[in-house]
């Protein structure tokens, strides 16, 4: 009886040290992280100005518009490499193998140089270590050494992206009071009743859509923050990145980057409608506003 128990014992300890490793923590937090990276509203641009608003607008605001275009489309790019490189550590965590032998980051690098210089060189970077991973069928073992190897250039990529975005919401702030003065001057210069209050409510919801992409850009970094921080943690904690400690923390790490994905603003999407003539009597119809659905 005595020999059976030892037996039993033996095998149970056998099975227990021939069990993989489990990298399902950093599975779960790099995918968590890659979607919350992919926020749209910080890059998307704010609705065209009306026609007959553009004649009265100042020459600085409608060219600060439209020189923010490229800034805007640089964010989009470090965002996609973002969520690209961090949906890669989630496979490579899974055992799985990554697509495609080239570097998709090569089309990125100067859309993200346009809008930050250190951000071009940090997806160029990037698209390296993916293709690398790639080509050296890397899985979740030789993962832990990459993450270490790779946590300077994400952690500067997140840096280049915050920043960018925090750049286009100080020169949104300017622009939302220029707005505010055009739409004031035109509602002045208008004469019918009706056409004076439609001026007003097309100018409350211009104003609520940038109130709204400046909560989204604020919280949006408070997410790059956990990102970072969570991405630090796993190179800390590479060499034991599988023991209950280590999983422990992940785990934390993925609960604070949802809470704080879950303050983002629902994305909003703003339809333009003409501004009043000033001959009209009949009021045209109100902007209107399609809410989406939480982008986490």
């Amino acid at each position: 009886m005595r020999r059976n128990r030892l037996v039993a014992c033996a095998l149970a300890l056998l099975g227990g040290a021939c069990s993989a490793p489990d990298y399902s923590a950093v599975r779960d937090w790099a995918r968590t992280a890659s979607i919350v990276a992919d926020y749209p509203s910080v890059s998307a641009p704010l609705a065209g100005a009306p026609a007959s608003l553009a004649a009265t607008t100042s020459a600085d605001v409608l060219n600060a518009a439209a020189a923010s275009r490229p800034a805007l489309d640089g964010i989009l790019a470090m965002q996609e490499a973002l969520a690209v490189y961090l949906s890669a550590l989630a496979t490579l965590a899974s055992d799985g193998v990554l697509p495609y032998r080239d570097d998709p980051f090569i089309p990125l690098v100067p859309r993200a140089a346009a809008a930050d210089a250190g951000g071009g060189r940090a997806v160029a970077e990037l698209g390296a270590f993916r293709r690398n991973a790639r080509r050296t069928t890397m899985q979740a073992p030789e993962m832990r050494d990459a993450i270490v190897a790779a946590d300077p250039t994400a952690q500067a990529l997140v840096a280049a992206l915050s920043s960018a975005v925090a750049r286009v919401a100080s020169g949104e702030a300017e622009d939302r009071a220029a707005t505010a003065a055009s739409y004031a001057r035109l509602e002045r210069e208008t004469r019918d009743s009706a056409a004076r209050q439609a001026t007003r409510d097309l100018a409350a919801l211009r104003d609520r859509e940038f109130v709204h992409r400046a909560a989204a850009r604020a919280q949006y970094g408070a997410v790059l923050t956990r990102i970072a921080e969570g991405h630090a943690l796993l190179k800390t904690r590479a060499r034991r990145i599988t023991q209950e400690e280590t999983v422990r923390q992940v785990r934390a790490a993925e609960d604070s980057l949802r809470r704080a994905a879950a303050l983002l603003p629902r994305e909003t999407i703003v339809e333009p409608t003409p501004a009043p003539r000033r001959a009209d009597p009949i009021a045209p119809r109100a902007d209107t506003v399609r809410g989406s659905v939480p982008h986490v």
